[in-house]
């Protein structure tokens, strides 16, 4: 079976076309090492669990290759891959993206970019001093900027099946869904909204229905008492303010205050998302105690992560950006010594976990990328179970429902 007369997918500038057929994995593995043999620039755009590293290290076996990975958790993943398919590792260089540039005057056979969408400019200008044959690129999806910036490495062909291919095709379980919806209080005052700057000279605390009464008086900040869905409101027209002032400002070439705007509205974006995913924080905990299974927890922020792992057992290990050795957690998951696996952003990619049972995932954020990665880390169990907590009637709850507009079998928890 070749390519051009079955799914793949080819990037000529502005228009792809796609056709697919219902093959079986090791025909995808094998077609797509041939693409990379026909061609001296390959994507693969390849939903979790296809097979990715295996093609990769399939085309480039023998062959002096530098393979480029994105976090250093991730290069124990492809030594394990290496081993388990008995490849010949002599040959190999391995660097995290950020130290690219060692190796700019080093000619390679192949080099592999694993999670190619964390490409960069910066990236893309290092990536263009390396001397290389052949290029492939691995991601389960690649935003279409980054597509842009990875065709400045030379023209290439791309290669797509995703996740939703695979579950159509048969080659991946359909995931059972399952929404917790998490309304907000409208009724009990518990949060303390504040708009106070530091050139203001009085800080006055009041209520939800006294604000208008102090839009016109300069130097006094505000604390106004309210609900939680007052306090999304305000956020919400925080945001919409700083908007609007930030492209009025950009029209007017006032790039000084337009830059301020700017970043006073990405800020209270960025506010309202971790506000509205850290209230779900007892939702999730109950949602918790009701699994007796091998499960993986994303959490939204931090903060969250570790208050979800603290109320499961005293010190249980989390994975995050702040904790040393994130692999000795991974592999005692793995290893069967723990059965719940909390993480803050660490494990969305490049990290095979074993045996998952479910997966509970606290929040959406609008990105294709890190959902498809974060549903495709339940893809390797038999019967996939993904729950997903949705804030009703917030940007969390749009963006879930996207989200769930390409699966099937989906539950409404109540």
């Amino acid at each position: 079976m070749a390519f051009n007369n079955s799914f793949i997918s080819y990037l000529n500038c502005a228009k792809v076309v796609r056709t697919y057929f219902i093959i079986m994995r090791d025909e995808l593995q094998l077609d797509a090492v041939k693409a990379i043999n026909d061609n001296n620039r390959v994507l693969i755009e390849f939903g979790t669990g296809l097979g990715k590293s295996k093609i990769a290290l399939d085309a480039s076996s023998g062959k002096i290759t530098l393979l480029v990975y994105k976090q250093t958790p991730h290069l124990k993943n492809w030594l394990d891959e290496i081993n388990k398919w008995n490849i010949d590792s002599s040959k190999f260089y391995f660097t995290t993206y950020n130290s690219l540039h060692k190796h700019t005057d080093t000619k390679f056979d192949v080099v592999i970019l694993d999670e190619a969408h964390a490409i960069t400019d910066k990236r893309l200008q290092v990536l263009k001093q390396i001397d290389y044959d052949k290029g492939i690129y691995l991601s389960a999806t690649v935003p279409y900027e980054k597509k842009l910036l990875l065709s400045q490495l030379g023209k290439y062909k791309l290669i797509k099946f995703s996740l939703q291919d695979a579950i159509d095709s048969e080659m991946l379980p359909e995931p059972k869904i399952f929404i917790h919806e998490y309304h907000l209080d409208d009724k009990n005052v518990t949060q303390l909204y504040e708009r106070v700057r530091k050139a203001d000279k009085q800080v006055l605390t009041i209520n939800y229905a006294e604000r208008f009464n102090y839009l016109s008086r300069k130097g006094v900040g505000l604390r106004i008492q309210c609900t939680e869905k007052q306090y999304y409101e305000l956020l919400c027209n925080d945001i919409d303010f700083w908007k609007q002032k930030y492209f009025q400002l950009k029209a007017q070439n006032d790039y000084k205050f337009g830059g301020v705007a700017r970043n006073l509205w990405l800020n209270k974006a960025s506010q309202r998302k971790q506000w509205t995913n850290n209230l779900k924080t007892n939702k999730a905990i109950q949602i918790l105690n009701t699994f007796n299974n091998r499960v993986i927890v994303f959490s939204s922020t931090i903060e969250q992560c570790n208050l979800l792992a603290e109320d499961y057992k005293k010190d249980y290990p989390r994975v995050h950006s702040k904790m040393k050795d994130n692999q000795s957690v991974v592999d005692a998951f793995n290893n069967g010594y723990i059965d719940r696996l909390y993480n803050c952003s660490i494990l969305n990619e490049g990290m095979n976990l074993k045996q998952l049972d479910a997966c509970l995932i606290t929040g959406i954020d609008g990105k294709e990328l890190s959902t498809v990665q974060r549903i495709g880390r339940s893809m390797r169990s038999q019967e996939p179970e993904i729950h997903i907590i949705k804030a009703v009637g917030t940007k969390d709850g749009e963006n879930v429902d996207k989200i769930l507009e390409q699966y099937k079998k989906v539950t409404y928890v109540f």
